[in-house]
């Protein structure tokens, strides 16, 4: 049975845990590499002890790599961010998750390129209106 979810997850974290390098999560996780090929190509879930090797190494919950869920993550998560954002933080977070989760690529992919260069250089705005006004 192929598991379209968990090779998804898979993916995810080789991409955002180990730079896009499948041989090094499957050293991490103590596994041939063909193993975890197989588990990649195949979609079909791993064992329980291969399981916990696969989530340890990707610093994730088994829940979360088999179904995608986590209801502790979620509560943890929601419970701190109740206290921690404010009211207006929390509609614009969830405004731009909309957008993110939108089929428009363009769209999504300028919204990345705008936020990561105002992260490279916050003050990049003071910086052009000083070189303006010099």
């Amino acid at each position: 049975m192929m598991y379209k979810g968990f090779v998804e997850r898979l993916d995810w974290i080789i991409k955002n845990r180990y730079n896009g390098v499948k041989r090094r999560y499957a050293i991490a996780c103590g596994l041939r590499d063909s193993t975890l090929q197989s588990y990649i190509e195949d979609g079909s879930l791993p064992g329980l002890e291969n399981l916990i090797k696969l989530a340890k190494a990707g610093e994730v919950t088994i829940e979360w790599l088999v179904t995608g869920e986590d209801k502790v993550k979620k509560e943890i998560v929601a419970e701190e961010s109740e206290q921690y954002y404010s009211q207006e933080e929390k509609e614009y977070i969830e405004k731009l998750i909309q957008l993110m989760r939108t089929k428009q690529d363009k769209t999504v992919i300028a919204i990345k390129q705008n936020i990561d260069a105002f992260l490279d250089n916050p003050n990049k705005e003071a910086i052009k209106k000083t070189k303006l006004a010099g």
